[in-house]
Parts: C-alpha cells; sequence; structure tokens
C-alpha cells in the first residue's frame, strides 16, 4: 500500500503565508513613512536655522553701522530714517523706521555712510562716495512665501538705488524695539517700540525678533492652529502645516555711546 505525498501548500498554509507577508510589507512600509517624515522634519528645522542666522547676520551687520559717516567729513548721521525729508513715501514703499509693511511687521530703514559705496544688495550704480545710503528692510511675500527683503534709498540724490529685492525666504514676522537710554547717562534704560522713542538720538541698541519658516509653502507638520508672539507683536494664530520658530537678538550701535545692552 503507497501513501500521497503532499505537493504544494494547502489553502490554509497559504493564506497564513499571505496575511503573514502583509504584515511584514506594512512594517516596512511604516517604517519606511517614519523615516521619510523624520528627514522632512529635520531638513525643514536645519532650513529654519539657516534663515534665520542669515537675516540676523544681515541685519546686524548693518545695524551696528548705523549712522556711520567718514569722520574726516564731520558730518553726524542720524542711526535711522524716521522723516520723511530723508526717506519719503514712493514707489509703493514707505521708506521710513516709522511705518509698517503689509504682513504687519516693523519696518527698518538705517542710515548710514557706506564704506564699500553699496547698498544692501550690493549695487554700486549711482552711488558716489559721499552719499549717504538709507538701507530699508521689510517683508514681502512672492507666490506665497514671505521673504526679507531689502531696498537702498540714496539720500543725497533722493532716488531708489535699484530694485527690492528679496535676501532670505521664510522670514515671515520682524518685529523691533529700541533700546533707549536717559538723559542722564548711556545706560539703556528701557526697550520700546518705534512709537515710543521720544528721542531718537537717545536709541543705543536694536532688539529684532523674527517669525521664521523653512521657506516652503507647505510644511511637514500636523495642521493646526499654532500660536506665536514675537517681542510685542501679540498674539498671532496661524492654522497650517508649517514649521515655525522664534529668534530674537540685541545688536548694540557701534556709533554711539554706550557700552551697555
Amino acid at each position: 500500500m503507497y501513501l500521497n505525498k503532499q505537493k504544494g501548500l494547502s489553502l490554509i498554509e497559504l493564506m497564513i503565508a499571505l496575511v503573514l507577508g502583509l504584515f511584514l510589507v506594512a512594517g516596512v512600509i511604516q517604517i519606511f513613512l517614519g523615516t521619510s517624515q523624520t528627514y522632512r522634519l529635520t531638513g525643514d528645522i536645519a532650513r529654519v536655522q539657516e534663515n534665520a542666522r542669515f537675516a540676523l547676520d544681515i541685519l546686524a551687520r548693518d545695524i551696528r553701522m548705523a549712522g556711520y559717516s567718514d569722520p574726516d567729513k564731520g558730518e553726524i548721521l542720524p542711526f535711522f530714517a524716521v522723516a520723511s525729508a530723508d526717506c519719503p513715501n514712493s514707489d509703493d514703499n514707505n521708506c521710513s523706521t516709522n511705518a509698517v509693511d503689509a504682513n504687519n511687521s516693523d519696518i527698518l530703514a538705517i542710515m548710514f555712510d557706506p564704506i564699500n559705496d553699496t547698498d544692501c544688495i550690493g549695487n554700486t550704480s549711482g552711488i558716489d562716495e559721499d552719499d549717504v545710503i538709507i538701507n530699508l528692510y521689510y517683508i514681502d511675500e512672492e507666490d506665497g512665501i514671505a521673504s526679507l527683503y531689502c531696498r537702498g534709498w540714496n539720500r543725497t540724490d533722493n532716488s531708489w538705488v535699484g530694485a527690492q529685492q528679496p535676501l532670505v525666504d521664510g522670514i515671515e514676522r520682524m518685529q523691533i524695539l529700541y533700546g533707549v537710554t536717559n538723559t542722564s547717562g548711556d545706560a539703556i534704560q528701557k526697550y520700546v517700540n518705534k512709537d515710543d522713542v521720544d528721542d531718537w538720538t537717545k536709541v543705543r541698541a536694536v532688539r529684532v525678533g523674527l517669525l521664521v519658516s523653512a521657506g516652503s509653502p507647505s510644511g511637514s507638520v500636523e495642521r493646526k492652529t499654532r500660536s506665536y508672539t514675537v517681542l510685542d507683536s501679540g498674539k498671532i494664530d496661524i492654522t497650517d502645516n508649517v514649521n515655525r520658530y522664534i529668534y530674537t537678538t540685541t545688536i548694540v550701535i557701534n556709533n554711539s555711546s554706550s557700552d551697555y545692552i
């Protein structure tokens, strides 16, 4: 008598193998998705940090030089343009520190005689050795991406040096506070916004606050409402899936006489 040997798999064994295979595939997919999400989030955070560093470096460089002029010329310049006579409203840009931009961010108009005869974009055309330049920093948007913009105003010739240019993407909000001294010394007594500066000659330092993203229209985090407060901005509510961080720094104006922050 001969026994029939089993050939192949039974239906039950095949179903069990398929189920186990599906579990393995699902696990691999889950690991892949988690790794991909982590990679995107890490990349976004790195870009946010890079954008913030570039923006703060650019602003700090000019703020330190505010009010500079060649000592041989004997001219004392204001640190910032706050009067329409220095930086009139034209070409849809109010070139004045007293203004706010379309994003309700502060505008920073830094005045000095540049050593290299260039504006904040690097333009040299039309800038002579003795010209006083006002670098206007503000936030604007293009294609849904907010950026730190700059444009140079030639106060000597009363003309724009060139067209506006974005410097750093992902800068969504900029708030400025000014460190002012009292009448008896140079020690900074308080930091106030532009509306509370009574005497601009008493400004000794500038505190900058930035709300920074990776500069992409979509992010890598859960979509929900997040709240931010940038210096004196008040509560800012934004609903999307974009990861943002707040960065602040304080810069002493080198051409002031203060040794204190």
